[in-house]
């Protein structure tokens, strides 16, 4: 007796072309597995490597971060220093303002901010030592008298002479 084709108690033998077919499938499956097995086996060595590298990469970060922290400490040191010299000066200069005249100190201060270089500057030879230009004769007979504040009629900074 035949087994019926709906019965599931045995399988039908396989014909030479279909075994053929599922041996081709199962070699074509093995190169599959050999080609990925490979490519594992390169990104594994390229994983060893770039794993070295990151670590030589990670230890000159830490040692350029080593440096850069110390930096940053000395700047922060020198901000400090800084700091307190500037409160030291300031105090300096509200002792020596004292008993200067709040219009020639208001002076002074407006040149300091638009000259920015110097606001009392030598005159020498009856040149302004700030501009450069020659000042006129009063100008010249104000700063030799010494009895008020000069200034140079071009620029406006305060003259001296050096004695």
């Amino acid at each position: 007796m035949r087994p019926s084709p709906n019965s599931n108690s045995s399988a039908t033998p396989l014909k030479n072309e279909e075994f053929a077919a599922l041996g081709v499938e199962i070699e074509r499956y093995q190169e599959e597995v050999r080609k990925l097995e490979d490519r594992e086996i390169l990104l594994m060595e390229k994983g060893e490597t770039l794993g070295a590298r990151l670590a030589k990469a990670q230890a000159k970060l830490d040692s350029t971060a080593a440096l850069v922290n110390e930096e940053l400490a000395q700047i922060a040191e020198k901000k400090s220093n800084c700091e307190s010299r500037i409160a030291e000066l300031d105090a300096e200069r509200a002792k020596l303002v004292d008993g200067v005249d709040d219009s020639t100190l208001g002076v002074y201060d407006r040149l300091m901010k638009s000259k920015g270089d110097a606001a009392v500057v030598l005159l020498e030879h009856g040149v302004c030592g700030g501009c450069h230009m020659k000042v006129i004769t009063t100008t010249l007979h104000k700063v030799k008298a010494e009895k008020e504040i000069a200034q140079c009629e071009q620029c406006g900074r305060m003259l001296y002479l050096e004695e």
